[in-house]
């Protein structure tokens, strides 16, 4: 339900963020995993709440995020990006 949802992140959850910038993701890319950590199935709209993120940045922050999640899915898809390389 949205209304079990936080509304906004704690200190804790930037922490993470921060980390995760720390090995290499952007910061939409890290924001948009903490918001999606303890929500299955979030909505976009709910995603700019929380993490004051714009849908632009959303958008792109989830693009990368949804191609690593495939590839994890389908490991033939997988191997086959591997053998092209």
């Amino acid at each position: 339900m949205i209304d079990d949802l936080p509304v906004n992140l704690t200190e804790k959850e930037y922490s993470v963020i921060d980390m995760l910038q720390g090995l290499g993701l952007a910061r939409t890319e890290a924001t948009a995993i903490v918001c999606l950590k303890d929500c299955k199935g979030i909505k976009s709209q709910h995603i700019e709440l929380i993490s004051g993120l714009r849908q632009p940045e959303v958008s792109v922050a989830m693009r990368p995020l949804k191609e690593r999640v495939g590839l994890m899915n389908n490991p033939k898809k997988r191997t086959k990006e591997k053998a092209d390389l």
